[in-house]
């Protein structure tokens, strides 16, 4: 009995330690699904925030992003919700995109040291999808093509 409470107190130790030190696996029992999506002809791998905990995150504490890889915020009820860069380590692109699936804006090169200012859409949104910097004009992506997901 002593034996097993000892290797709890351990496992419980150990899970302690790892979410101190380890941040970026903090949420990992929370983070989501990915999804394949696009935004006009671009591929991307979409790790989707669509929770306040997730979205309230977001890439916050990353040093980057993997290649044709972003973050996909989806709000139930469109909106001009505000981004800011809170605790980023990397600028960013922010495509803000309306209920029907088109892009309304992009913001491009968003730094870090924009913080605490925030960012809004010119109009209701149901979706922003962020990828880092310079990935929109590499790619072409302008305002009023298609995004699409699920794909």
């Amino acid at each position: 009995m002593q034996k097993r409470l000892w290797i709890l107190a351990i496992a419980i130790i150990l899970l302690g330690v790892s979410v101190k030190y380890f941040p970026y696996h903090r949420n990992c029992f929370a983070r989501q699904s990915v999804l394949e999506g696009s935004l006009g002809e671009t591929g991307l791998h979409l790790e989707v925030a669509d929770t306040e905990v997730l979205r309230s995150q977001g890439l916050s504490g990353r040093k980057g992003l993997p290649s044709n890889t972003g973050m996909l915020f989806i709000f139930e009820t469109p909106g001009k919700y505000g981004f800011w860069m809170k605790d980023m380590k990397f600028a960013l692109d922010m495509v803000w995109i309306s209920p029907e699936k088109k892009i309304v804006a992009i913001d491009r090169d968003v730094r870090p040291e924009s913080y605490p200012q925030a960012l809004y859409p010119p109009q209701d949104v149901s979706y922003v999808v962020e990828v880092p910097a310079g990935f929109s004009k590499v790619h072409g992506i302008n305002v009023g093509e298609k995004f699409s997901i699920g794909q």
